[in-house]
């Protein structure tokens, strides 16, 4: 995989990547075994291209993974509407099928909640009355955990947020360059927000000039 990135200035101090429309031309590579140039293939930054089944753009946003991972749950979800299922079925599909489908991505992407609502919504609807649940069932409830009589299944959006949780804490505890590498991120994105206090323990909305959340984990 080859990049190559062009920069522009469009405000003092704010870098923004350009486009394939903004640097027309074709690229290709040579070599002195290749009787002819390789045309490289040209991606905009927002275009995302799959490294270890996750698909992340260059500029961080994860557009490209999010509409493909829809398409995965409306596609499971439309399966197991057709199968003759009894609970025990539907329960073992959420568990061995739907779970590590839909999760192992999580400590990676940065979805929004409507988006990870919109991803898991469509499987949802499906299984819960095929479990004797109405699909309406107020979601406190569904995600609820046993001991407060809910029925524990999981919750994208907040499985999502505690996985960054946790890898986060994870890696600094390592210690390491990914330590360094985090801690020196944290203290920039400090200086960024101009808080003297810690901004994890604050409230996002302080800083109307926070990074934008489908680029930054950190917000």
């Amino acid at each position: 995989m080859l990049y190559k990135f062009h920069f522009h200035n469009s405000r003092p101090g704010e870098l923004r990547m350009l486009n394939v429309t903004d640097t027309p031309g074709q690229w290709a590579v040579t070599s002195s075994n290749i009787p002819h140039a390789i045309p490289i293939q040209r991606l905009n930054p927002t275009t995302g291209g799959r490294l270890l089944g996750v698909r992340m753009a260059t500029d961080g946003s994860f557009t490209n993974e999010y509409i493909y991972r829809l398409q995965q749950v409306n596609a499971m979800a439309n399966k197991l509407a057709a199968a003759p299922f009894d609970i025990g079925d539907v329960l073992t599909v959420y568990q061995v099928r739907y779970k590590p489908a839909t999760h192992f991505y999580l400590p990676i992407t940065t979805f929004s909640t409507k988006q990870c609502d919109a991803i898991q919504c469509p499987f949802y609807k499906q299984m819960l009355p095929k479990i004797g649940i109405k699909r309406n069932m107020k979601r406190d409830v569904i995600y609820g955990p046993h001991e407060l009589g809910g029925l524990n299944f999981t919750d994208m959006k907040v499985e999502q947020l505690s996985q960054h949780v946790h890898r986060l804490i994870g890696n600094v505890r390592k210690g390491g360059n990914l330590c360094k590498i985090i801690l020196m991120t944290i203290n920039a994105y400090q200086l960024h927000l101009g808080s003297e206090r810690p901004f994890l323990s604050q409230d996002p909305k302080a800083f109307p000039h926070r990074q934008p959340r489908a680029t930054s984990c950190l917000t």
